[in-house]
């Protein structure tokens, strides 16, 4: 499986590591579940219905309020999983209830080449 991620996403992800709420290894072993299974339960996936033809899934770190919002993309019949957002719960339901802050976590195939790999 191909994942693939925004540059901030990782600026997100970093704070998130520098101001002690998760750590690297917490956000690597949730990676390698989702990567192994995006359907694995200790990761807790469901789908976010933001906007008409959008995939959308978010994951949990286990055992912290932190959730991972990946957009999946088929560009060129392959299909791409990008992490586009990282945050705490409360922030993550703000996104998600308001479309447009819900559009800002689109990826186009176009800016796929732009990404970081993971």
């Amino acid at each position: 499986m191909t994942v693939k991620a925004t540059q901030n996403f990782f600026k997100k992800r970093d704070r998130l590591i520098t101001k002690g709420i998760i750590t690297l290894e917490e956000y690597e072993k949730t990676l390698k579940l989702y990567k192994k299974n995006p359907n694995d339960p200790k990761i807790r996936p469901h789908k976010i219905n933001c906007k008409k033809n959008h995939h959308i899934v978010s994951i949990t770190i286990p055992d912290t309020q932190i959730r991972i919002l990946i957009n999946i993309k088929a560009c060129d019949s392959t299909s791409i999983s990008i992490c586009s957002w990282i945050g705490k719960h409360r922030e993550y339901e703000r996104i998600i209830k308001d479309q447009r802050n819900c559009k800002s976590i689109f990826i186009n195939c176009d800016e796929i080449n732009n990404l970081i790999d993971e």
